[in-house]
C-alpha cells in the first residue's frame, strides 16, 4: 500500500559540564599600596553532547575571601572556556589566606528548559598578606644638655621612638632607628627592630666631655621598615627624622707659664 510519514520534533539537551583545575590562588606577600595582584581560575564548558547546539550554556560566579574580588563567567558556550579574575586589594593590611568557592549554573538559554545548579567540587584555597610598612613617629623635644665642664659626669638623654600600629600589629612590620650626627662629641646608640604596637623604644644620645667644645647640632634619625621573616618583601626606608641638641663642654684655663729669672740688676 501507499506509505505513510509522521513528523517528530523535539530534541534532547545535556546540562553544562563545568571543567575546573585545581590550584592555589596566590596573592603574595605583598606592601600595603603596591600595584593590584591578581590570579585566575579557568573554567570550561566542557562539551558532552553531540554537537554544541544541544548542550546548555554555563554560568560561574565565585564567594571570595576578605580583601580578594572576583569577576563572574555568564552564559559560557559548550566547548569554550575563559578565565574568573580575583583581584587581592592592596589598600588595607590583613591575610589574603582562605577559601574561594565557586558557584556553577547551567542555564536555559540554548535548550529553554530548567536552569540547574551543578554540584561539582569548586572551592580554591587562597595564600597571601598585605603588610603595612613601619609607622615611626618620635619625641622632636630638643635635648638640652646645659654648659658642662670636661670630665663631668652626665646622664644620657633619650629620643622615644614609637612604631604605631596602623592596621593590624600582626600585618605591620618592625621599625629600626639609626641614629647619627656630624657632631663628634656626641655619642649615639639606636634601635635594632621595635615591633608595632610594643612599648616605646629609646634612642640615646650622650654627651662626650672628655675635651672641651660644642654640643649644639642635629640627631638624624634614619628609619627602616624591616620585612618579616619568610615573606620575601625587602627592607624599605622610610622618611627620615631630626632632633636639635645644644649645649657645650668647657675647659678649665690651663695655665702656662715659661719658666726665666727676673734680673733687676744692682740699683
Amino acid at each position: 500500500l501507499t506509505g505513510g510519514s509522521v513528523a517528530v520534533t523535539g530534541a534532547v539537551y545535556d546540562y553544562a559540564t563545568a571543567g575546573l583545575t585545581s590550584k592555589v590562588l596566590a596573592f603574595g606577600p605583598i606592601h600595603v599600596g603596591a600595584a593590584a595582584v591578581t590570579d585566575t581560575i579557568a573554567v570550561a564548558n566542557t562539551l558532552t553532547a553531540p554537537a554544541a547546539g544541544f548542550q546548555d550554556n554555563l554560568s560561574a560566579s565565585a564567594t571570595a575571601v576578605a580583601g580578594v574580588s572576583a569577576t563572574s563567567v555568564s552564559e559560557l558556550a559548550a566547548g569554550s572556556s575563559a578565565n574568573l579574575t580575583f583581584t587581592a586589594d592592596t589598600s588595607v593590611a590583613r591575610s589574603l589566606a582562605g577559601t574561594v568557592t565557586l558557584g556553577l549554573t547551567s542555564t536555559n538559554t540554548v535548550s529553554g528548559l530548567d536552569t540547574r545548579t551543578l554540584t561539582t567540587t569548586a572551592t580554591f584555597g587562597t595564600t597571601g598578606a598585605v603588610y603595612d610598612y613601619a609607622k615611626p613617629t618620635y619625641d622632636a623635644t630638643t635635648l638640652a644638655f646645659g654648659n658642662l665642664r670636661t670630665g663631668a659626669t652626665v646622664a644620657a638623654q633619650g629620643i622615644t621612638v614609637n612604631n604605631l600600629v596602623v592596621t593590624d600589629a600582626a600585618y605591620q612590620e618592625s621599625l629600626a632607628v639609626a641614629a647619627t650626627s656630624a657632631n663628634g662629641k656626641l655619642s649615639l646608640a639606636g634601635l635594632a627592630g621595635l615591633e608595632a604596637g610594643v612599648t616605646a623604644g629609646t634612642v640615646s644620645v650622650e654627651a662626650v666631655t672628655t675635651t672641651g667644645g660644642s654640643l649644639a647640632g642635629n640627631v638624624s634619625l634614619g628609619f627602616t621598615s624591616l620585612a618579616k621573616a619568610n615573606t620575601g618583601l625587602t627592607d624599605t626606608a622610610l622618611t627620615a627624622g631630626s632632633v636639635a641638641v645644644t649645649g657645650a663642654v668647657y675647659d678649665y684655663a690651663t695655665a702656662g707659664v715659661t719658666s726665666q729669672t727676673l734680673a733687676f740688676g744692682n740699683v
